[in-house]
């Protein structure tokens, strides 16, 4: 992913925020705040509640009428070197039986080179921020440009290379089974079973 074109202003003012969620530390819980105002201030946020124009003149303001503010989701098992490869193509060929799942019969229905999981990756990291994604948990292989593409994106990321304990199948269709034997990921090896 390419650098940001300009580093973020040091004070934004988000101004009349129509739902804010936000902690209230007397409650020891989030709350919902109609119609307030923001100031963040570098990658704090430093007040909540109306702000003086006089004291914000040097901030970049953003209207808030019509949005909610609320913090960073957090995606805690995300596959962004894969998934966007397979959008489309394992809707059709789920299993009825296993509630239309396409995991356990068809993954991986192809594998990427080295420049289609970079591509993946920032794809998906592009859509997890659109959706309010702040912080993920990357479970994909490891590959040699892995964290400089996970750094590039600006994101809070946890790398955690996947590696494969056994193998899930089914063999009815109806069944998840599990093989836990040495021989799980050589092709030709008998599948064992776990009831």
């Amino acid at each position: 992913m390419p650098e940001p074109l300009q580093p973020a202003p040091p004070r934004r003012l988000i101004r009349n925020a129509a739902w804010l969620v936000t902690w209230d530390e007397g409650a020891q819980s989030h709350v919902y705040r109609r119609d307030v105002d923001l100031t963040v201030e570098g990658d704090t946020v430093a007040t909540i509640g109306p702000a003086e124009t006089a004291d914000h003149a040097d901030a970049v303001e953003i209207d808030g009428r019509g949005f909610a503010v609320l913090p960073g989701f957090v995606d805690i098992h995300a596959h962004p070197s894969s998934e966007p490869m397979l959008k489309g193509l394992t809707d059709e060929v789920g299993s009825r039986q296993l509630y239309m799942s396409s995991l356990y019969e068809y993954l991986p229905l192809f594998e990427a080179d080295p420049e289609g999981r970079r591509a993946a990756t920032e794809v998906a990291l592009c859509e997890l921020m659109q959706s309010g994604v702040t912080t993920v948990c990357d479970l994909s292989a490891a590959r040699e440009d892995w964290l400089d593409t996970l750094g590039a994106s600006g994101m809070r990321v946890y790398a955690a290379p996947m590696f494969r304990f056994g193998r899930w199948y089914t063999s009815n269709g109806q069944e998840v089974e599990e093989s836990r034997s040495r021989n799980a990921l050589h092709p030709g090896s008998r599948r064992g079973s776990r009831r």
